[in-house]
């Protein structure tokens, strides 16, 4: 809701009139509606990838209304009757409206053949931007200039025809950054053209390298330093029995020196369904401060594997010792999410 209230905001400041920023106003939210409708056939349902696609998509839907608005009202402005200048308008631009459409929708088609997991992934995010496009597309060549020729008109007296505050403000404004953009733009195409070759060169030397450098993969691996522990006792075992032992169990793992803090317990949740369950949340130390525990412990007599009583309490079959035998008490089932 806010990108699309931003969105018109940005076309209020350029067109300046309420009136010519309600038609492309009008065509964004019809689009989306329409991509409901597509997203639906297809299957597809309001997710993370869905929205992501109809965010970016709210740029693309006002673009075509802007194109075939501008173009009729500039024969309005000259005099003509605002229902000829929308059909004269539109069929001035239609082509190039059809061209935009189709363009923006095949930079989206490599993605919409992709093959394996990240195909699946992107396939829905391709397919509903896709359609909001071409919706958009479709609406100015349709909507637009039927709303040009019943709302769009000439200003017929001075006080119409002449800016308000705001707009010779905004004005002022873009034509002093117009002014500087293009000084320095001047400065750096003459260069550029100076050096044409060394450009050339040295744009695709970088190219190649930074295709190098950069990370690839599907989705960044990231280390978050947390370990999920569950726990489990006999289904008849007291509430307070059960407390007893997830805190003997919390107890080994807090001794770790490489555990930060932990949180446990044990009680009814989506987590622990029934009351013989319990989870514990251990946060570690970063890797740089984290000591290592690759020694056995020096409290386990036979020299286990279990490096750490975190590790003991999740592998307590493999010694018989005092230790590691207390740490099984709840038997905890597993998990590391490190």
């Amino acid at each position: 809701m806010l990108t699309a209230v931003l969105v018109i905001l940005v076309i209020l400041a350029f067109l300046r009139t309420w009136r010519a920023t309600f038609i492309p106003a009008l065509a964004l939210p019809l689009s989306i509606i329409g991509t409901f409708a597509g997203m639906a056939m297809f299957g597809f349902s309001l997710d993370n990838v869905s929205l992501l696609a109809l965010t970016l998509a709210l740029g693309f839907v006002v673009d075509d209304a802007i194109v075939v608005l501008e173009n009729i009202v500039r024969y309005i402005e000259q005099g003509m009757k605002p229902f000829e200048a929308a059909i004269r308008g539109a069929n001035e631009i239609g082509f190039t409206v059809l061209s935009i459409t189709i363009s923006l929708v095949a930079v989206f088609i490599p993605i919409l053949f992709m093959g394996g997991i990240v195909g699946r992934f992107f396939f829905e995010f391709a397919m509903t931007i896709s359609i909001a496009i071409l919706l958009s597309g479709f609406i100015s060549l349709t909507l637009t200039p039927m709303l040009c020729s019943r709302t769009a008109q000439r200003p017929t007296t001075a006080r119409d025809a002449k800016p308000d505050l705001l707009s010779r403000a905004f004005e002022g404004g873009y034509n002093a950054m117009a002014t500087r953009i293009s000084r320095h733009a001047r400065r750096l195409a003459a260069r550029a053209l100076a050096d044409d070759d060394a450009s050339t060169l040295g744009t695709m030397v970088a190219t190649v390298y930074a295709f190098g450098i950069v990370k690839k993969g599907f989705l960044p691996t990231e280390d978050t330093n947390i370990i999920i522990v569950r726990t489990e006792a006999a289904p008849d075992i007291a509430f307070e029995a059960m407390l007893e032992r997830q805190r003997i169990v919390s107890e080994r793992i807090r001794a770790d020196p490489d555990v930060l803090y932990i949180n446990s317990n044990v009680q009814q949740t989506s987590f622990n369904p029934t009351l013989n369950r319990g989870s514990i949340f251990v946060q570690l130390k970063a890797r740089p401060r984290a000591q290592s525990t690759a020694a056995p412990s020096a409290t386990c007599k036979t020299g286990c594997a279990a490096a750490s009583p975190a590790s003991r309490a999740s592998a307590p079959s493999r010694c018989r010792c005092r230790t590691c035998a207390s740490a099984a008490v709840a038997a905890p089932r597993s998990t590391n999410t490190r």
